[in-house]
């Protein structure tokens, strides 16, 4: 990997811990690289707060494809705010320069494009 592909990546990580660190602030339950899998992570958030982040498998797409998915949700009970929530999280993230991908679907992940892109 060219040493510009690796600061890229290495500069995007740090605008999404910035990212993350805000919707702490914010209330959110937000972890980075954390846990092994989707189901051990979701499994450890608090039921309190919405909730975002990616384990260690997505923490390999990074270096590997240039982008990682994230797993997010509403605090317990609160189903119906759960596309607000997730639309809010996707503004905090956008708004430290990194671009995601979201349909808007409570049933995706939202997908953090990092690093150079190749173009098609």
């Amino acid at each position: 990997m060219k040493y510009s592909k690796m600061q890229a990546l290495y500069d995007d990580r740090q605008q999404l811990a910035a990212a993350f660190r805000d919707l702490r602030r914010k209330g959110w339950w937000a972890r980075m690289n954390y846990m092994c899998c989707q189901s051990c992570a979701t499994a450890m958030t608090d039921d309190d707060k919405p909730y975002i982040g990616f384990h260690n498998q997505d923490n390999d797409n990074i270096e590997w494809y240039g982008y990682t998915y994230l797993f997010h949700g509403p605090p317990e009970g609160k189903r119906e705010e759960g596309q607000a929530l997730s639309k809010e999280a996707v503004a905090v993230i956008e708004s430290h320069g990194l671009n995601v991908e979201w349909d808007g679907d409570m049933g995706s992940r939202i997908k953090v494009l990092m690093g150079p892109q190749d173009s098609d």
